[in-house]
């Protein structure tokens, strides 16, 4: 089966069509997912599942909220099967774009990450980790974040890794896979947990309302919550498994703070706003 990655009105979107069309796949054997994970993720997922299910998929890539935007008009025009990627809160606060899905696999999967009315269901637990740079600061001297921050926000989550350990800033904060990921990559840098605990919300993935291809759908979340699937997340991914049949990492320093994704979901904007406005990004 073939994989193309689009975007909405591009060239590559008019190659989906005539390729549909050359192959001749039926609407039962289809399915259009919006993602905003990295290339590196969705790839080998995607042509799994393709492989296993015989059923081809429609893809569009881009960032969170960028993908969730366009899943809202793909959405009304009945144009979108399944949201994959971003945090489950971002799934609370948009969960009219939803439709309740429950995979079979549910009661195995951790219930601190569960959508009661089953509007979306988590793929990887992401813990929040420091990182700092191992040649400039030794680890009896590990600052703590907030004395180091001083108003310094980059532009980009990706430029905390090389910023870190080039020495221009002492420590960023940032997932546990990417920092496991940049130092077996050689990077500079050593991570540790915050010792008042962190947070590991998931990425989800979502039904959407209105589906062409719901049934298909429901398979491809029964596959990403699969043992198969999570087993690769977490050998390939530096991923942490929503499955309580996994191993979990053994991670002395780990500790887990009391995360409320309904109230997370219904103070977004207004977080952000207040984020904004301290660190003069308004508008940005």
């Amino acid at each position: 089966m073939l994989l193309l990655s689009s975007c909405s009105n591009s060239p590559r979107q008019q190659g989906i069509e005539e390729i549909s069309a050359r192959y001749s796949v039926p609407e039962e054997k289809r399915l259009i997912v919006y993602t905003s994970h990295k290339e590196e993720v969705y790839l080998p997922i995607i042509r799994e599942f393709e492989d296993r299910t015989g059923i081809w998929v429609e893809l569009h890539a881009g960032g969170t909220a960028e993908m969730i935007s366009q899943v809202k008009e793909a959405s009304e025009n009945g144009a979108c099967d399944i949201m994959f990627g971003g945090g489950i809160e971002s799934y609370e606060a948009q969960k009219d774009l939803f439709m309740p899905y429950e995979t079979g696999d549910k009661s195995i999967l951790d219930e601190n990450y569960l959508d009661a009315d089953n509007y979306w269901t988590p793929f990887t637990e992401l813990p929040i980790v420091f990182v700092y740079n191992k040649k400039l600061v030794s680890y009896s001297e590990v600052p703590r974040f907030y004395e180091q921050l001083e108003g310094k926000v980059l532009g980009s989550s990706g430029d905390i890794i090389p910023q870190v350990s080039d020495g221009k800033f002492l420590v960023g904060i940032t997932l546990e896979e990417t920092a496991k990921k940049a130092i077996d990559q050689g990077y500079d840098i050593t991570m540790i947990y915050p010792e008042d605990g962190t947070s590991a919300v998931p990425d989800g993935c979502a039904v959407v309302r209105n589906a062409p291809h719901s049934y298909n759908a429901g398979k491809f979340i029964d596959f990403v919550v699969s043992h198969d699937t999570q087993q690769f997340a977490c050998d390939n991914f530096y991923r942490r498994s929503v499955r309580t049949d996994l191993n979990k990492s053994t991670d002395s320093g780990l500790k887990q703070i009391s995360f409320d994704i309904r109230k997370s979901a219904q103070e977004e904007m207004e977080v952000f706003s207040l984020w904004n406005a301290m660190t003069g990004q308004e508008g940005e």
